[in-house]
């Protein structure tokens, strides 16, 4: 697994997985609070009661509509495009980690948006 220098951040190295949304046919939000990334088809039935399209593929007015359409993190953040990813350890953002929007990496938990209660809506 590939491991990014020490930052002036965050000074814990982390291992991680980066994963193409695109490839996938994913979506995905950072938690606000800690490490959580959570993951949806981009043909997830909750998730096409609010898009018509790709997530990637979203304005950040549809942004809105997804956000509002989730329940909070388990740690009681909440999840939304703009969060960056952050350090599992201290829960420092990691911007380092987010490549573009095409991607997404995996340092800590992940909830799985298609067999999870995560939509509250």
């Amino acid at each position: 697994m590939p491991q990014f220098p020490r930052t002036g951040s965050c000074l814990h190295p982390l291992s991680y997985k980066r994963y193409h949304a695109g490839f996938s046919n994913e979506g995905y939000l950072y938690c606000s609070r800690d490490d959580t990334v959570l993951t949806w088809s981009s043909h997830n039935p909750h998730y096409t009661r609010i898009a018509s399209k790709h997530p990637w593929m979203l304005t950040p007015e549809e942004w809105g509509a997804v956000e509002a359409a989730l329940k909070p993190c388990p740690c009681g953040g909440e999840f939304a495009f703009a969060n960056p990813p952050r350090c599992p350890q201290c829960h420092r953002v990691r911007p380092d980690l987010a490549l573009d929007r095409a991607h997404y990496v995996l340092v800590g938990r992940h909830l799985d948006g298609d067999v999870e209660a995560v939509w509250a809506k």
